[in-house]
């Protein structure tokens, strides 16, 4: 299965004309969620794109191509989140203190039970 959110996050090579493009965190001054369509290369360090509202000039490492998922919410999405690898589900119950275990036996159980289902729809997922 793919992530969608994390596909061709780091594609940024060969631009062409009519490219839908995004502008990296690298970018110096300027900021938009738009999506932008790479237009040409002006200098061999420098690109025009455009959105519907800008037009700007930029380097290559101020730009990426835009995902599949950005495409579809026509806007640039943040970056996603890593959620904390607790390993395998077998040895979840390892980072729960065992204090915890014996004071609530039961309620740990349910939490125990959380966690394993939290992480097998993580794997599913990702």
């Amino acid at each position: 299965m793919t992530n969608l959110s994390n596909q061709a996050l780091n594609d940024n090579t060969d631009f062409a004309a009519g490219d839908v493009v995004v502008l990296t965190g690298a970018c110096r001054n300027f900021h938009s969620d738009d999506l932008f369509e790479f237009q040409r290369k002006f200098t061999n360090t420098l690109r025009v794109i455009k959105s519907k509202n800008h037009k700007l000039l930029v380097s290559d490492n101020e730009i990426r191509h835009a995902t599949t998922a950005e495409k579809i919410a026509k806007r640039l999405l943040p970056t996603p989140v890593t959620i904390l690898d607790m390993g395998e589900v077998n040895t979840i119950s390892c980072h729960v203190s065992p204090l915890c275990q014996v004071l609530n036996k039961s309620y740990m159980t349910d939490v125990i039970d959380h966690l394993v289902r939290a992480h097998k729809a993580q794997r599913e997922v990702s």
